[in-house]
């Protein structure tokens, strides 16, 4: 390490500042995760709409396999499936994600969601699934 003398009352000292680091660590540094807590839901479920709402025709879940892709590439990061009840849990570094629930070839159509997670955090999200009844 190089430092510049610091001249003090006729006395020359040299000033050292250390920087802790592991000698030959190749290892990233630790980045701390969120959580995301989510549900899928499938709608329209009844064919004509009623005011006021029919709670029969209120979104059902969806249980499926939801894809967690980085937003930077595309690339899926993790897979996590979705219960019965259309709910899943998971963990992952922070950053910025884009949500794919998993629908047939033509419905459902899931709409990709976007969601931000913040480091030791959890963020609640919902994914709709359009069935298509019209």
């Amino acid at each position: 390490m190089f430092s510049s003398p610091i001249v003090f009352l006729g006395f020359a000292s040299i000033a050292l500042f250390a920087i802790p680091f592991a000698a030959g660590s190749t290892s990233k540094p630790v980045v701390a995760n969120g959580t995301i807590l989510g549900q899928v839901l499938l709608s329209p479920v009844c064919p004509v709409e009623r005011n006021p709402p029919d709670p029969a025709c209120a979104p059902k879940p969806y249980k499926t396999i939801v894809s967690v892709l980085k937003s930077s590439n595309g690339a899926v990061y993790k897979k996590v499936a979705a219960s019965a009840l259309g709910r899943f849990s998971i963990s992952v570094p922070a950053g910025s994600y884009v949500l794919r629930a998993s629908g047939a070839k033509v419905y459902p159509r899931c709409t990709d969601t976007p969601v931000k997670v913040i480091a030791n955090k959890s963020v609640s999200v919902k994914i709709g699934c359009d069935t298509g009844i019209r």
